[in-house]
């Protein structure tokens, strides 16, 4: 951890670095990550059946099918913790609901 020196000094340079954390909101950062990533991935593939319709409408009817699916497990794993507490992957998304 990059801490040397004896256990007063460790602790106070680990006090420091956690409050250093909490004034500068980390947290709250770290739990936007994966928002925004599945934000990016929808976007992303807005993008590419916007872009497939206007190339080739088989291949943009088969990659629609496979986004819809994708799209539809997320939601599902998303949406999964509310009906059961016990629920294994419970995300951030979940806990702000």
């Amino acid at each position: 951890s990059g801490i040397h020196g004896t256990s007063i000094r460790a602790a106070k340079v680990r006090q420091y670095r956690l409050n250093n954390l909490k004034r500068c909101h980390v947290a709250k950062t770290v739990v936007l990550i994966p928002l925004l990533l599945q934000l990016a991935l929808a976007l992303f593939l807005v993008g590419l059946l916007v872009q497939l319709w206007n190339l080739h409408h088989v291949v943009a009817v088969f990659v629609s099918i496979l986004a819809a699916l994708l799209g539809m497990f997320t939601a599902v794993a998303t949406c999964l913790p509310l009906y059961d507490k016990t629920c294994a992957y419970l995300t951030s998304l979940v806990r702000s609901i």
